[in-house]
């Protein structure tokens, strides 16, 4: 969707951005549309890396910064891609067609191009690639009849596509399970040869015969008492085996801290991965 920008929109800067194969490829090679310099946004611009893409991602609010940790950890997601542009001559067409209103540059007049914030790319059990189109918003933005215009030829340019395509605010945000993945999630690459099995074993052990209302945070702190570990060192083991899908948190709102040990469930396939000293991600 169109959002505010810094300087003028104008056709000098769109044929650069064309130039620049802004829009196009996938994976490592893709380029958003847009980044975090050209606009003035209304939250926190911000970049994450992802190793599932093996690229830097450019995030216009918290909202979207959110949603991508949430999209990033999903096993069913193999591609990323924000800041996603529609081909203009057909959102031009389409406005014309429902007597929208298209973006246009107030100052040039330049026609603005219209953007998803995700087009994601899905792959099912059998292997089956597909597309779903994300656009993030605010609830209270929605109220907007002007935004509910641009966001009519988003859907209906999605629908030429047969691409799903959906609207999620904050309310639809999972923010416990966001925060689980912040958590840990700077454990995702670490090299699984840095492991130590014997202190993998004795926490699982720990998890099979402590009693199940004992906080992960109290297994942790008697863990590094019983092997004479650094303070914290349980701690970082359990965000490492939470990162890498070796454990899982039931509860989809249960924050990490306050989980305990009936909250958890152990992923035997990846943990046997990981004792043959295989990576699992």
């Amino acid at each position: 969707m169109a959002r505010r920008r810094k300087y003028s929109y104008t056709k000098a800067k769109r044929e650069r951005y064309l130039r620049e194969n802004r829009g196009q490829g996938n994976g490592l090679n893709y380029k958003p549309w847009l980044n975090v310099q050209d606009l003035a946004s209304l939250g926190r611009s911000t970049r994450v890396y992802s190793i599932k893409t093996g690229r830097t991602h450019h995030f216009l609010s918290d909202l979207e910064t959110n949603y991508f940790y949430l999209f990033d950890w999903q096993e069913k997601v193999i591609d990323i891609r924000e800041q996603y542009p529609l081909q203009r001559e057909i959102t031009l067409d389409l406005a014309r067609k429902h007597v929208i209103k298209h973006p246009q540059d107030n100052i040039t007049k330049e026609f603005i191009d219209l953007t998803t914030d995700f087009l994601l790319t899905l792959v099912d059990r059998n292997g089956n690639h597909t597309f779903s189109a994300i656009t993030v918003k605010y609830c209270k933005d929605l109220d907007n009849k002007r935004v509910l215009e641009k966001f009519e030829i988003e859907r209906r340019y999605w629908a030429l596509k047969s691409v799903e395509w959906r609207i999620v605010t904050e309310r639809d945000l999972p923010i416990d399970i966001v925060k689980n993945i912040k958590w840990c999630r700077s454990f995702m690459d670490e090299k699984s040869e840095k492991i130590d099995q014997i202190q993998v074993t004795s926490l699982l052990q720990c998890f099979s015969s402590a009693d199940k209302t004992t906080n992960l945070v109290t297994i942790s702190t008697q863990q590094d008492s019983l092997l004479s570990l650094e303070h914290g060192s349980t701690l970082k083991l359990i965000k490492y085996l939470l990162a890498n899908k070796q454990i899982y948190i039931k509860k989809a709102c249960c924050w990490m801290t306050e989980a305990t040990v009936q909250d958890l469930i152990i992923n035997e396939s990846k943990v046997n991965l990981l004792n043959r000293g295989c990576h699992v991600y």
